[in-house]
């Protein structure tokens, strides 16, 4: 399973700061893996904007588009201001 971390306000907001997901066929990348935590609730949905986040895989900064797999933790940072 993967682990996702979250920081700050986004983990104030989502009320937890990890989760642990399996990660199906279809979520390769930090995007998909978005869109798939987006279906937790409107507050997941709203507050999960790449735009607004940083990413980190296994503790090195990574973009939207960078793969992961089930053996990784991700972070999700939120930039200063935004959440």
């Amino acid at each position: 399973m993967a682990k996702v971390l979250l920081f700050g306000p986004l983990a104030d907001v989502l009320n937890t700061g990890a989760v642990e997901i399996e990660l199906g066929e279809q979520t390769q990348t930090i995007q998909q893996l978005i869109t798939e935590l987006s279906q937790k609730g409107s507050d997941w949905q709203q507050s999960l904007n790449p735009e607004k986040l940083q990413f980190t895989v296994n503790r090195q900064f990574a973009d939207a588009q960078s793969k992961i797999t089930n053996t990784d933790e991700i972070a999700f940072i939120p930039l200063p201001g935004t959440i």
